[in-house]
Formats: C-alpha cells, sequence, structure tokens
C-alpha cells in the first residue's frame, strides 16, 4: 500500500509541473530509433512504463546537430521537425496514463562516432578521450567561436521542436563526459580564452545553452540538467566543484531541477560507477546526490542503483534526494510502481544488475531488453498477454529459467501446468552461476521465477525425472521440454583424464581439485572468469588459458572491468590468444595461436573447461511425432544464455 511508501508516493512540484510521484524513468538509451526518428517502439515502451505508475519518463539522449551521433546506436535527432508528429503521438500516449514526459537533449563533444555524417568530433580543445569504450578516441576538432554559437543556438531549436512536439520539458545533459560537461571540466577545457581558465568561463558554455532554450521555449516550460557529481577520473571534476557548479547554475534561475549521475564515458573505469552491476552495492553514490541536493534548492534526482522500492522509500526519507532515477528496475518491471503502491512487493521483478541484456545489447549495436522480461522493449508485440481460448493441461519437463517461463506464461493465461524437475530445486545452471564470487543476485532470476509459478498454482515436481513412458501415459495437451545442457569438453588429447572437470562442476564443488589450477575458457563469458575467481578465493594456484584476445572478452564491458581487476588483484595468471593442445597426467602443453609457439605448464592438479554446453535433447528426440503438441526451449535446442533461455520459454508460453 502507498502509506508503506509515503514519500515516494507523494507528488512533487518541478517548476510549473506537478508529477505524481517521485520515481522517475531517466533517460538511457535504447536504439529503438531509425533514421534518426521516434519510433512505435519508442512509444510502446514509454506507455508500458506510464502504465506501471511512473511518475516521470526522460527520453534517452537525443542530439541537437548533425556533428554527434553515436556509432553502435541509431541518435533522435531532436532538432529535426520530422519528428514533431512523433513526438506528439509519444506526448498524447503517455499523458493518458497521467505521467509526465521530458526529453534529454545532447551533444556527446569529442565522445562521438560520425561515421554516418562523416563529420569530425569537436571539443573544447583537441584532447582525445582516452578510454571511450564505445566510439573510439578520435583527436576532436577545437570548436572556435562560430562552432560554439552554432551548437548553442542548436540546443535552442531542439527545445523549441521538443515543446512544440507537446512534450512536458526537457533535461540538458550536463553530465558524463558530454559537451557542456566537457567545458566545465579542466580535464578536457584546455583553452585559455573566455571558454577556458576559470569557473566563470568554462561554465560559459552552460550558461549560453540555458539562456538560449529558455528563449526558445519560454519560462512556463521544464527545463533540467543532468550532470555529474563527480567524473572520477585524476584531474577532472570532484563533488566539491559539482557544488560549486550546481549552486551557480541554480542561481540563474532558469534550471528546474538537477538529475545527478556520475562519472565519464571517456573512461571505462569512471562508467562502472555510472551503470553500476552487481559488484556495486546499491546506492553506493548516494552522498553524491546528497552533496547536490545541499548545495541547490531545486528538486534533485538521485540516479545509481535504487534497485527496490523500500531503498527508494529511505533515499527519500533521509533526504538524498527528492526523487529517484529507476531505470533499470523499470526495464525490469514496468509496473514496479503500481506494485509497491498496492502492496505486492513479492510480485516485483527485480533487477540484477547483471547488464547483458541492457547496456550489453547496447554494447553490441541491439536494442535494450531484460535478462529475464523478454516483453522489455518489444511492448509493440507482447505488453498484452491473452487468456487462453481453450485450457489445456501442460507438462514442462525441466526448472531451469526456460521451463520456469514457459510455466509461468502458461498458468498466467489459464492453463493446467505441471513441471518436472529431476534434482531437488530449481533453477538450472543459474544457481550455478550464482555461486560465483559477488554474483548472488544472479540467483533472484530464479527466486522471482519460481514464487510466480508456485504463487499461479503450478505444481512442481521435484526429484523427479519425466520419461517417455511416463508422459505418453499421462498423454497431456502438450509437453514443453526444457532439459537444458550438459557440460561440453572438447575432445583434445588427454581430455578423457582424470585431471579434467567442467566449470560447472568446479563451482559446485564436485571433486578436491588440489592447488594447481588450468583453467581453459573456450567463450570469453562468465564461466571460465567466475571460476577463476572462485579458486583463487580458495586460495589455488590458477591459471586461466583463452584463445579469446583477452581474457572475458565476451563478458560485458564494465561487469568485465570490475572482475578483470579482481583477477588481476587476486593472482590469477591470464593468458589470452592462447590454446590448449594437449593434458597429460600432470601437465598440459599450451600454444600461441599468433606465433603457434608451444610450452608446457607442468605439476598441474586439474583442469577445468570453460567450454559450453552440449543440448540434452534425447527426450525432446523420442517424443518427437508422438505428441499433439511439443515444443522444446532453451539449451535443450541449442546451450546459449539465460535471456535467450527466457525468451524461448516465454514465446511457447503464449503459443499454447
Amino acid at each position: 500500500m502507498a502509506s508503506q511508501f509515503p514519500n515516494l508516493f507523494s507528488p512533487i512540484q518541478i517548476g510549473n509541473m506537478t508529477v505524481r510521484n517521485r520515481i522517475v524513468n531517466t533517460a538511457h538509451g535504447t536504439n529503438f530509433a531509425r533514421d534518426h526518428m521516434v519510433t512505435d517502439r519508442h512509444i510502446h515502451y514509454h506507455v508500458e512504463r506510464a502504465k506501471g505508475g511512473v511518475g516521470m519518463s526522460i527520453m534517452e539522449a537525443t542530439s541537437v546537430h548533425p556533428s554527434y551521433d553515436i556509432g553502435v546506436m541509431n541518435t533522435i535527432w531532436s532538432f529535426d521537425e520530422r519528428n514533431i508528429p512523433w513526438f506528439r503521438r509519444l506526448s498524447r500516449a503517455v499523458h493518458q496514463h497521467q505521467a509526465k514526459i521530458l526529453v534529454q537533449l545532447n551533444h556527446g563533444g569529442r565522445q562521438s562516432s560520425n561515421s554516418e555524417t562523416m563529420m569530425p568530433s569537436m571539443a573544447p580543445s583537441p584532447v582525445p578521450s582516452p578510454d571511450l569504450w564505445e566510439t573510439g578516441a578520435e583527436v576532436p576538432h577545437e570548436m572556435d567561436e562560430d562552432d560554439i554559437m552554432e551548437i548553442v543556438r542548436a540546443f535552442g531549436q531542439a527545445a523549441a521542436v521538443v515543446k512544440e512536439g507537446g512534450m512536458d520539458g526537457v533535461e540538458l545533459h550536463g553530465g558524463h563526459g558530454n559537451l557542456i560537461q566537457q567545458f566545465m571540466s579542466p580535464w578536457v577545457n584546455r583553452r585559455g580564452d573566455q571558454y577556458g581558465g576559470s569557473i566563470d568561463n568554462r561554465l560559459r558554455f552552460a550558461n549560453q545553452v540555458i539562456g538560449e532554450v529558455r528563449r526558445n521555449v519560454g519560462d512556463e516550460f521544464v527545463v533540467g540538467m543532468r550532470i555529474s557529481g563527480d567524473e572520477f577520473v585524476s584531474g577532472g571534476l570532484t563533488l566539491d566543484d559539482m557544488q560549486e557548479i550546481a549552486r551557480r547554475l541554480a542561481a540563474t534561475g532558469q534550471i528546474d531541477y538537477f538529475n545527478v549521475s556520475n562519472s565519464t564515458y571517456s573512461d571505462v573505469k569512471s562508467m562502472t560507477a555510472h551503470i553500476p552491476s552487481m559488484y556495486v552495492a546499491p546506492a553506493t553514490y548516494s552522498y553524491l546526490w546528497e552533496g547536490i541536493k545541499n548545495a541547490v534548492d531545486i528538486p534533485v534526482i538521485g540516479v545509481g542503483r535504487i534497485n527496490t522500492a523500500d531503498l527508494a522509500e529511505w533515499v527519500l526519507a533521509e533526504r538524498k534526494a527528492d526523487m529517484v532515477g529507476m531505470v533499470r528496475e523499470l526495464i525490469a518491471d514496468p509496473y514496479l510502481p503500481n506494485k509497491a503502491r498496492e502492496g505486492k512487493l513479492d510480485d516485483i521483478r527485480a533487477c540484477v544488475a547483471c547488464l547483458e541484456s541492457c547496456i550489453g545489447r547496447l554494447e553490441r549495436g541491439l536494442s535494450i531488453s531484460c535478462i529475464y522480461n523478454p516483453v522489455s522493449g518489444r511492448e509493440r508485440e507482447w505488453s498484452d498477454l491473452k487468456p487462453a481460448s481453450t485450457r489445456k493441461s501442460l507438462f514442462v519437463v525441466g526448472g531451469g529459467p526456460a521451463g520456469l517461463e514457459a510455466a509461468r506464461v502458461a498458468a498466467v493465461r489459464g492453463h493446467e501446468v505441471t513441471l518436472f524437475e529431476k534434482s531437488e530445486q530449481l533453477g538450472g545452471q543459474v544457481k550455478t552461476a550464482a555461486q560465483a564470487p559477488y554474483r548472488e543476485e544472479f540467483g533472484g532470476i530464479v527466486g522471482y521465477l519460481e514464487s510466480q509459478v508456485r504463487k499461479l498454482g503450478v505444481d512442481v515436481v521435484l526429484g523427479k525425472e519425466a520419461s517417455e513412458e511416463m508422459i505418453l501415459e499421462a498423454n497431456p495437451h502438450a509437453v514443453v521440454i526444457a532439459t537444458g545442457s550438459n557440460a561440453y569438453i572438447p575432445q583434445v588429447p588427454g581430455s578423457e583424464l582424470g585431471i579434467v572437470i567442467s566449470a560447472k562442476d568446479a563451482m559446485e564443488g564436485k571433486v578436491d581439485l588440489g592447488e594447481k589450477i588450468v583453467v581453459v575458457d573456450t567463450q570469453g563469458l562468465h564461466p571460465g572468469s567466475d571460476v577463476a575467481e572462485l579458486l583463487a578465493d580458495q586460495g589455488k594456484e590458477v591459471q586461466l588459458i583463452t584463445t579469446k584476445p583477452y581474457v572475458g572478452a565476451s563478458i560485458e564491458l564494465l561487469t568485465w572491468r570490475i572482475l578483470y581487476q579482481r583477477l588481476m588483484e587476486k593472482g590469477v595468471k591470464m593468458f589470452p590468444s592462447v590454446g590448449l593442445k594437449e593434458i597429460g597426467e600432470d601437465s598440459v602443453t599450451v600454444y600461441s595461436t599468433i606465433t603457434k609457439e608451444e610450452w608446457q605448464i607442468s605439476a598441474v592438479d586439474a583442469v577445468v573447461f570453460a567450454a559450453g554446453g552440449q543440448a540434452d535433447n534425447g527426450l525432446y528426440r523420442a517424443l518427437k511425432g508422438k505428441l499433439r503438441e511439443l515444443f522444446a526451449v532453451g539449451d535443450c535446442v541449442a546451450p546459449r544464455g539465460v535471456e535467450q533461455a527466457v525468451y524461448e520459454g516465454h514465446k511457447v508460453g503464449r503459443e499454447l
């Protein structure tokens, strides 16, 4: 009930706009745009969160000028008048559900990749991004005053387009190492003219942008600014600096709120604080929000792993911030606000901060989703889950994420579902993955799915392996096979020896491995790095070899950055671009994939393979052609990730 969260569900005034509660879907990339235009996917995505009870949404960082683009994402051009009808459709649709929606205006400056427009990136000084994870590190064009005023006018033009589109306001992106922050920061701004040097000069560009935006939208339209409370780079802006900057900008009377995040995209370690994974404790950076709030008298939004309604209420009650940004939480469950307000906390699908399907998909040039909410990003097709026209008896064989999601969706639609799991607990390989250091939250995927299937009345049968004979005798209307996969051990000379073990068995502690371990990672995913870290924590001497160009090459970048540092600090010896040639009784022969040079690692007690799985599809093949409806989902089709398994389970649950 709302009384459990009196602060979270109280309205707030921002400028002339009243927001119904304190929950904000802050700006984040989606990669839904096409040809730099808003699309139906944006509309359905934001409407779903408005229906779910969010107070305010801020649309993703849009480009105010053709000189700013991001190579891995299609960026909305907010200056383009072709987007006015789209903004109108979006704002009207969101307003029907009593939520507010703004648009973030941005120019990335040196953090641009203009491979499409072929325009150079630009910045206050010709200082490249040293560690830019998205777009490379070209030396930017140093902006002269004509360039500066062109971009200032572009911000104003974009704001006018957004206002014409019926949106509730704009948010100027002055954080994350983008152009406004580049002018503010002595780390980037090395100018000797009126735009560099003193704090007044370094704020000149920001003040000109704010003034031009106000000139185009008037005093009644909401104008906010996102800022980084700390850049987290040597020589960059600190909290003390940002408090003074915030005070000066607020004193103009032209900014209605601050949205306080942190970091710069130009440094990967810094970015691990901006988009914190499960390796970072929730609300770690609340001191930044509080620091800015104490410096100004306008509302402050706090952003950074506020992952539960209880924590959000604490942030507000302790006056750390006036509003709470809960982006990934709303990606995982758009209905979190309504569920929290109604006291249905157990029904909230919590974000596990894995980063795999939100930012991880963006890193690969894909549109966002959620590792265990496949509706997220597919709202246009899947937001409505219709009851089944005919109630069927359904057997689901396998209690991993694919089987659990198939059972959940089928039960929601009204089918009579029985789920068989041969082990004594549900979860499949997710429960193994959650045993890795600092990855306990990953188990929340199974925790949610199990609680939901039990609440929905699914008959969960543990410790019983469903056989072909049993299923044929029961003759249910439909059967979903979700039997997963078994560990794959590559066939190299010596792989049959007793010192060889899978990463799964090593994670579960099934055998005594001895003291000197060689981990062979053929995929660059979590299992190889995770088992290496777990064994290092046990005091083992661990060497990790991989044919990939670096260890963990297929792990989401911001998660990888923290994990890789821990592996180094814990003494794991890592050998990239190295393959395994042969396993002996107590040694392995390895080789460089570059030079083909071979060498031997001796006195080896165990060889641990992290090489993926092999589909356990025997039951599916035995039943094929013998049942009215038979489906296979997840790893028993082909061993992949949790996202694919849940997607397939969900899809089949809808199709039954």
